[in-house]
């Protein structure tokens, strides 16, 4: 468990690899920062995992997220909306 910290200054404990440890990440980063998608360190995923030095490998909810950073365009911020707006249902269906 990393801590992250809230806006007003507190903290809370958030579990590495889950859907709000992700965000709390990508939220601190500048919304306007692009990644590669073709690559697995310059994508977005492979950014947050090289952060805190650690070799990137999916848990449930970031193989979810994977799916979503796929689509354009390739900013933090867009993603960072894409993963709020996605209710958990992530725009997949259930076939794939």
């Amino acid at each position: 468990m990393f801590l992250d910290e809230k806006a007003c200054g507190e903290t809370h404990a958030a579990v590495f690899g889950t859907r709000e440890h992700f965000l709390a990440w990508a939220r601190r980063q500048p919304p306007y920062i692009e990644y590669q998608w073709e690559s697995w360190r310059y994508c977005a995923l492979g950014q947050y995992f090289h952060s805190y030095g650690v070799l990137l490998e999916l848990s449930p909810d970031l193989q979810t997220i994977f799916w979503l950073a796929k689509q354009r365009p390739h900013t933090i911020g867009a993603l960072v909306e894409r993963i709020e707006n996605s209710g958990g249902s992530y725009g997949l269906d259930e076939g794939h």
